[in-house]
């Protein structure tokens, strides 16, 4: 992964300042066909009786995700799951599961391989001061496109950038500033996308865990996060 300056990155700062704050909020979901939100996605199973969620979502998701859209008034909704871990030497790897559902029985779902390094980069340069865990990182798509949409108008606002990858900080709140590690070892992600000139950062990425797999009250960790959902577009 190439190294991002840090001279680089302050300086346009201060120009994403009143852009967007999310990395899907106001993109649309740009599909890779020019068409509006993504045409021709792997569709499947409706789930269960039970749920609507199909059986690609995982267990702890299937009955809090609105896998029908349905607060979204026809627009797609976008959920993100994660699973990965921390080495004690600062290395993070983690796969985060990207699902977009577009109504009942009508959804895709893509995978980016997330690698990376601790960086030394304060995490309050991405409005986390309270960010114990900075990584410098690159999402990597290892799935063929098959939500076939242009990713870039999530991460960075660039409808051209079609597959990445992309570059960017991976951040974990763990810690409260007051009184310890977060009660049952809750964890706040926030992420910050960066296109080589402007970053994109997103402070409700995700909300987790991160589980010290050792006595050290910190990495190496184990970590399991997802978003509340977002609808695209509109």
């Amino acid at each position: 992964m190439r190294p991002l300056l840090l001279i680089a990155l302050l300086s346009p700062l201060a120009a994403c300042a009143g852009g967007k704050s999310s990395a899907a909020d106001d993109t649309g979901a740009s599909a890779a066909d020019g068409t509006d939100g993504g045409a021709g996605g792997d569709g499947g199973d409706d789930g269960s009786a039970d749920t609507p969620c199909p059986p690609e979502v995982p267990a702890a998701y299937q009955y809090l995700w609105d896998c029908e859209a349905l607060a979204c008034e026809g627009a797609p909704k976008l959920y993100r799951a994660a699973t990965g871990t921390s080495t004690a030497d600062g290395g993070l790897a983690v796969e985060e599961q990207w699902f977009i559902f577009r109504g009942p029985g009508d959804y895709c779902t893509d995978t980016f391989t997330i690698e990376g390094d601790a960086s030394p980069i304060d995490p309050s340069t991405f409005n986390c001061s309270e960010c114990e865990e900075t990584y410098e990182v690159t999402w990597t798509l290892s799935t063929p496109n098959n939500c076939g949409l242009i990713w870039g108008s999530l991460f960075i606002d660039d409808d051209e950038v079609v597959e990445g990858p992309f570059d960017g900080f991976l951040m974990f709140d763990t810690h409260s500033p007051l009184s310890g590690r977060n009660p049952d070892n809750a964890m706040l992600t926030v992420a910050a996308p960066y296109d080589g000139t402007y970053i994109y950062p997103d402070p409700n990425w995700a909300r987790g865990t991160a589980t010290p797999s050792t006595s050290a009250d910190g990495p190496p960790e184990d970590y399991v996060y997802a978003n509340q959902g977002v609808c695209l577009g509109g």
